[in-house]
């Protein structure tokens, strides 16, 4: 988006002709013909901004909070934190560190973090894309009526020439492709690590990161969202100088009923127990999988793990908790497509769901291969069974199981 799109979209956004068009694409009426619709008002270049707010909008309702009053763009959207996510970040920080001290924000965008950060601090933003620049301080006017002062600067800064209470900073890791290398970050992690010009130091960073760059005195918060791993969020605070080790915390959000779910603790193994009919397997969040709390989760669920290098817990009870979702085995079988078949042919299901941990097919290539199941099997049933495939010593391993929904996990445990 270039800066002249910018000025006139937070100009622009609340009149009459764009309110108008958002009616239309909500209608179902197509981008283009709305497009045409609004060139009779307005050039074709702020047309194209206005249009891409609109749409981009729609797309990302179920990210934004209130998404019809951001003001947006597609690809900063792409990048921005999940509202959940940033609300949640906001109100943890303020009881964790100073509430209502001087926070800097190196990477604004559009404001997602932002909008957030300034009902519970006094925060001084950098964002060095003007055009993003607009946005995120026309979006904190417009979603935190009751900031404290703050203030969004059209500038680039260096984390290592700035000073501070807290820092809060989102590295860009995309150039002309995404950046896996911390140290390819703008700024780099190495850098950010060595800052000695903040008492707090917040930095959001990709989920994959490899913790073994992480001097001590930091800890490591994995975000996820519905189950998908969002982000992971690294803390150095004066409460955490004295860690020898990252400490891992595992953090789940229920889109549905904004629940928030919290685990912390250090990474251990957790024992072997191989699966058997009537047991019950659990595939774990992806937070507890990459903050390494597979154990402490097993411990809880009287389980083990199917194979120490696959993250399949097994054991006699199903899961009352959020952290894993929880499958009935009713076969187990050695990977044979021919067998599998045979077996599958059996059950009076309808509709399959595929998981796989350590294996080398795809779910098209399943797919292909059991194509005889899909073919033979009746729709008037209405049953869908699960088939979890993971790699074990002797190969490959097959587990024909049904989801339980977490009414039937409440019914289930009530028994027991």
């Amino acid at each position: 988006m270039t800066v002249e799109q910018a000025e006139h979209l937070v100009q622009l956004i609340d009149q009459l002709p764009v309110l108008e068009a958002e009616a239309q694409l909500a209608s179902g009426i197509q981008p283009m013909r709305v497009r045409a619709f609004l060139e009779h008002h307005y050039t074709p270049e702020i047309c194209r901004g206005i249009l891409d707010c609109l749409v981009t909008r729609a797309h990302f309702a179920h990210k934004f909070e209130n998404a019809g009053r951001w003001i947006l763009h597609r690809e900063a959207a792409e990048q921005a934190t999940a509202s959940t996510i940033a609300r949640w970040r906001s109100d943890y920080l303020s009881r964790r560190l100073n509430p209502g001290g001087l926070l800097t924000e190196l990477g604004t965008g559009i404001g997602g973090d932002t909008v957030y950060l300034s009902r519970r601090f006094k925060v001084t933003g950098f964002e060095k894309e003007v055009a993003r620049a607009h946005l995120a301080r026309a979006n904190v006017l417009r979603l935190s009526p009751v900031a404290l002062p703050w203030s969004v600067v059209s500038e680039e800064a260096k984390a290592c020439d700035l000073r501070g209470e807290t820092l809060f900073v989102d590295p860009a890791r995309r150039t002309e492709r995404r950046q896996f290398d911390p140290d390819a970050w703008d700024p780099p992690l190495s850098t950010l690590t060595e800052l000695d010009g903040f008492d707090n130091v917040i930095i959001k960073a990709a989920p994959g990161i490899d913790l073994g760059l992480l001097p001590s005195g930091w800890e490591v918060h994995f975000l996820s969202l519905g189950g998908d791993l969002k982000e992971a969020m690294l803390l150095s605070a004066p409460q955490t100088r004295d860690l020898h080790e990252p400490t891992r915390h595992a953090w789940l959000f229920d889109p549905h009923t904004e629940t928030v779910s919290h685990r912390s603790g250090s990474p251990r193994k957790a024992s072997v127990r191989l699966p058997a009919v009537g047991d019950f397997l659990h595939v774990p969040d992806s937070s507890i999988l990459r903050s390494d709390l597979l154990g402490d989760l097993a411990d809880e669920l009287d389980a083990g793990v199917v194979h120490q290098k696959i993250g399949y817990l097994c054991g006699p009870k199903p899961s009352l908790l959020p952290w894993a979702t929880s499958f009935r085995i009713l076969e187990r079988l050695p990977l044979a497509w021919k067998t599998l078949t045979g077996a599958l042919l059996k059950r009076d299901w309808s509709d399959l769901e595929i998981l796989t941990r350590g294996v080398p097919f795809s779910q098209t290539e399943i797919l292909q291969r059991l194509r005889k199941v899909r073919k033979r099997w009746s729709k008037a049933s209405g049953l869908r069974g699960s088939l979890i495939l993971y790699r074990d010593e002797q190969g490959y391993t097959a587990i024909l199981a049904e989801r339980l929904p977490h009414e039937s996990i409440s019914g289930t445990q009530r028994t027991h």
